[in-house]
């Protein structure tokens, strides 16, 4: 590209940033405020050539303020639980050891501007490292460190910060908060390269009923649908239920996805083990919220840690009902289908399930 032309394009986008800004600034301030916090946040976005994420929270009002209110709605959302009791031993797991290849891959796999965690260092401070310094040297001492923290090798004293995050609220459109988890750097690193190294035994696990870590998973869970609908159009005794457990991902039971991950998928028990074996720090501005039940929205391994207890629950349903036409999840959205007295059933198990040993 010339340079003139380099020159034009910096001009046009900082004329529709200041159009932009004037717009906002028309807006009634009870419709258009922000914080610092959030100002900074935005400003960053444009820094780091996010323009679309940059206006999306300028006009969307998405980014909670850490208000005293704000600060209730997501402790409300972190309920109190025990330190997980009667946990397996990690020592009797191995570590499958990863390579410098998939470590790469897995850096580049960030986002563009992804944000830091609480040790503010962002994937893009460590990939401009390993391309300006001796790539194979840096990559190498990279690439110990992450198996370092597979193995759950870190002292525990420092756990809380490295399996805590920064905690952004979302604003939603009925008033609540959703929490994300921005962990630090590393720790995403490492559940991104042990997500991807057991990616096949978890689809030969959950397929056919739970299609987490299937490419276009929601997508198969449409599908069917559609194709139950069109089958059985008209058929009086057929009924489907969609379910949407609430807060679930932050309510689950460590103690119950810490053995099944031990039984399960031993090779990544040890990281698993550090992150959740004993509470972390999230903080929300100048706030500070204990990280203590569930899987923090946010971390890799999140989704597939969740889905390892709600496999329970669904082998349970397939058990007792084994002629239901469709009993298919994506995460915490649930899809039901068949006889009416069988969907009924499995409600009945749903509503009924042990909420200490689920959630």
């Amino acid at each position: 590209m010339k340079p003139e032309d380099v020159t034009m394009k910096l001009k046009n986008r900082l004329a529709m940033w200041d159009d932009l800004v004037l717009f906002c600034d028309s807006l009634p301030k009870e419709k258009f405020s922000r914080s610092d916090i959030s100002k900074k946040k935005i400003i960053q976005m444009v820094a780091d050539g996010r323009l679309s994420a940059a206006c999306a929270s300028i006009l969307s009002g998405a980014l909670a303020d850490p208000t005293e209110e704000n600060l209730q709605k997501l402790e409300e959302k972190h309920p109190s639980q025990e330190v997980p009791a009667d946990i397996p031993s990690p020592e009797d797991c191995v570590h499958i050891p990863i390579g410098p290849s998939l470590v790469l891959k897995k850096l580049r796999s960030f986002n563009k501007g992804s944000a830091a965690g609480p040790t503010g260092i962002r994937p893009s401070y460590i990939v401009s490292a390993i391309q300006v310094q001796n790539q194979t040297s840096t990559l190498e001492i990279l690439t110990d460190f992450v198996n370092h923290l597979a193995k759950g090798l870190v002292p525990s004293d420092v756990q809380p910060f490295i399996a805590g995050a920064f905690l952004v609220g979302i604003g939603k459109k009925d008033g609540g908060i959703r929490p994300i988890a921005i962990g630090d750097v590393f720790r995403r690193l490492t559940g991104k390269c042990l997500a991807f190294t057991i990616l096949n035994d978890a689809n030969n696990y959950f397929l056919p009923s739970q299609c987490v870590s299937a490419p276009g998973g929601a997508e198969a869970v449409v599908h069917s649908w559609r194709s139950l609908l069109m089958e059985f159009e008209g058929n009086a005794d057929f009924a489907g239920m969609k379910i949407d457990f609430v807060n679930a991902f932050n309510e689950v039971q460590r103690s119950v996805f810490l053995k099944e991950c031990h039984d399960k998928f031993p090779q990544i028990f040890k990281w698993v083990n550090f992150c959740y074996s004993q509470h972390s720090l999230l903080f929300f501005g100048s706030h500070i919220i204990s990280s203590q039940s569930g899987v923090q929205q946010g971390d890799p391994l999140g989704p597939f840690l969740f889905c390892l207890v709600l496999q329970i629950l669904i082998t349970k349903i397939n058990k007792e009902l084994p002629s239901l036409s469709l009993n298919s999840w994506y995460m915490d959205d649930g899809s039901l289908f068949g006889n009416i007295c069988d969907v009924l059933k499995a409600w009945d198990i749903i509503k009924l399930s042990d909420p200490d040993f689920y959630l």
